[in-house]
């Protein structure tokens, strides 16, 4: 009985104690579970579509987290070819006018790799067309868009058969999409933004405030002109640069 019951209480503290390989195991933290999806390469994937305009390709890319549009220098690309952007850059709120469409984001980038090569026509186009997007904005979009106050219009007066600034921005819904005629004074003038330059405009209708219209033309700062334009309420060119109102393609009467 003594022999039996010594065997029992041997087994029993076997049994509590463990292998030493055990013990060491339940001693461990648990291993931290490898990410099912690794990272990818940024700003690469399959193209879906193509697109060239102006002096770019548009390209819709299936990414790992989805489709996305990006623009390069033109390149030959065609549907099915894996990318991967170079220098890239995203932008909000683009609206490409050229496609007659706006992208809520886009990414610009300087070049791209096809199917793991840099094509020979963006190798032969170093400059970045993000870069070229850059150059064409100025650097302070708030500075562009103030009023320049201290800018004298008192003696500019409304023209037949024309209207004030001061009708247009107290009710900009009346003329909206409508061709009007202004007289004022160009109290700033900024060339070749977006493609378009861009003025301000003054009359004796209002004092602190001002009137931003596009125009394909040319203006000296300080002339009183009597344009012609169109008005638009609520633009959004993206980069900071939005409107109220605005008076586009104007012309000089």
């Amino acid at each position: 009985m003594k022999k039996f019951v010594l065997i029992f209480a041997l087994c029993f503290i076997a049994a509590a104690c463990g292998s030493p390989a055990e013990k060491a195991q339940a001693g461990k933290e648990p291993l931290p579970k490898a990410p099912l999806n690794p990272a990818p390469a940024a700003y690469s994937g399959t193209v879906l579509s193509s697109q060239d305009a102006s002096n770019y390709t548009y390209l819709e890319i299936q990414g790992s987290g989805g489709a996305f549009w990006a623009a390069i220098p033109q390149t030959a690309v065609k549907k099915g070819d894996a990318v991967e952007l170079i220098s890239p850059a995203v932008m909000n709120n683009f609206e490409a006018k050229v496609l007659g469409r706006k992208f809520d984001t886009i990414i610009f980038a300087g070049g791209v790799l096809i199917n793991g090569k840099q094509p020979e026509a963006a190798a032969a186009k170093p400059p970045a067309a993000a870069e070229s997007v850059k150059q064409e904005m100025p650097v302070d979009a708030a500075s562009h868009m103030k009023t320049d106050t201290s800018a004298a219009a008192a003696d500019v007066k409304k023209a037949a058969g024309g209207v004030t600034i001061a009708e247009i921005l107290a009710n900009p819904a009346a003329f909206k999409d409508k061709k009007i005629v202004l007289q004022a004074k160009v109290t700033k003038f900024l060339p070749e933004i977006m493609k378009k330059n861009w003025l301000h405009l003054k009359d004796a209708s209002v004092a602190e405030k001002d009137i931003v219209a596009t125009s394909a033309g040319q203006f000296k700062v300080g002339d009183v002109v009597l344009i012609e334009g169109t008005v638009k309420t609520n633009q959004d060119f993206g980069f900071g640069y939005k409107y109220d109102v605005l008076i586009e393609e104007a012309k000089i009467k």
